[in-house]
């Protein structure tokens, strides 16, 4: 700027000449001519005028350049700053620590084959007019898987029928166990504890023929049964038919026979058959098996004294009488067969 002052301030030396004269001849110099200076001055002035343009066509573009950049969107900025924040935080972040571990040779897991699928043929559309037929597909039964099932033998099937019915006897509940006890036998006809108990429950029920039936059936199979024949000799005694009774008990030796009842009941029907000697003897095998009973031996008495072995009828009334268990006629019975003996001697 201070170099166009002072071309101006020629310019105003060039518009007062007279001044410029005295000044320079003043100071001894020989002054120049307006047409001399003209050529140096229109120099100067184009020099800066090129100068100036130029400076400005610098100007004008830098200031376009700064313009563009500052109208940016802001999106290239904040992708610039995450990405240089990305970058800080990777190096600022430390890196995990990895356990070492052995490396395991990984087998490369076998590639399926891929199957070529088939195109389906499309079904062809059923023409209208012909009829429609549906097929139904029949199944083919399965076979049936054969199960082998364990069948109980007749004398397994019986002895459960005999339980079931021994329950319900207990239970009180007779019509059935009945039933129960004929199934038993149904199925084997040789079980012992079956038709023994239900001849008994006959014989208390007074159905007497259902019971020599059983009985007769029964024997037919154990023709040597103690128990069967008892029944039967009970029965018959009690229908009357007593040598039929006694008949029915000396099929049996007595040296075989090892129940007591079945002694006491022969003796019985040997002393009214009039058989005192032999129903003596029947007494004594019986109070041998057991000596405690009073009525047997009450039985042997009068057996005894009707044999006429009155010292030994009198031995056997005492016993009688030391069963606490005596029934009171029987009781009565024997002290006055006691006391007539005793009055006798």
């Amino acid at each position: 700027m201070s170099l166009i002052n002072k071309l101006l301030t020629d310019l105003e030396k060039d518009e007062h000449p007279a001044q410029n004269t005295n000044e320079v001849l003043s100071s001894g110099m020989r002054p120049v001519s307006k047409r001399a200076r003209d050529p140096f001055i229109v120099y100067h002035i184009r020099s800066l005028s090129a100068f100036f343009f130029v400076f400005g066509l610098v100007f004008v573009g830098s200031y376009s350049l700064y313009e563009l950049y500052k109208t940016k969107p802001s999106v290239d900025r904040q992708a610039a700053e995450s990405s240089s924040a990305l970058l800080i935080e990777r190096k600022e972040t430390p890196l995990p620590i990895v356990e070492a571990k052995p490396i395991v040779e990984e087998k490369p897991a076998p590639v399926a084959s891929k199957k070529r699928e088939v195109p389906k043929p499309e079904a062809s559309k059923p023409n209208v007019n012909e009829p429609v037929v549906q097929t139904t597909e029949i199944q083919k039964p399965k076979p049936k898987l054969a199960i082998r099932q364990h069948q109980n033998s007749p004398e397994q099937l019986a002895e459960s029928m005999y339980i079931k019915a021994k329950g319900l006897r207990l239970q009180g509940r007779m019509v059935e166990a009945e039933a129960a006890y004929n199934s038993a036998l149904a199925y084997n006809p040789r079980h012992l504890s079956a038709r023994g108990e239900l001849i008994q429950y006959l014989y208390d029920s007074n159905r007497w023929m259902e019971a020599l039936n059983n009985i007769t059936t029964g024997l037919g199979f154990h023709p040597a049964n103690q128990d069967m024949l008892l029944w039967r000799a009970h029965i018959l005694y009690e229908q009357g038919v007593k040598q039929q009774a006694l008949d029915a008990l000396m099929s049996l030796p007595r040296g075989r026979i090892n129940n007591p009842d079945y002694l006491a009941m022969l003796a019985l029907l040997q002393h009214e058959e009039k058989s005192f000697r032999e129903a003596a003897e029947s007494y004594r095998l019986a109070l041998e098996k057991r000596p405690t009973e009073g009525k047997w031996w009450m039985g042997m008495g009068v057996s005894l004294e009707s044999a006429g072995d009155l010292r030994a009828a009198k031995d056997a009334y005492i016993k009688a009488l030391s069963d606490p268990s005596l029934v009171l006629h029987l009781s009565q019975f024997t002290q006055q067969r006691l006391a007539r003996l005793r009055n006798l001697n």
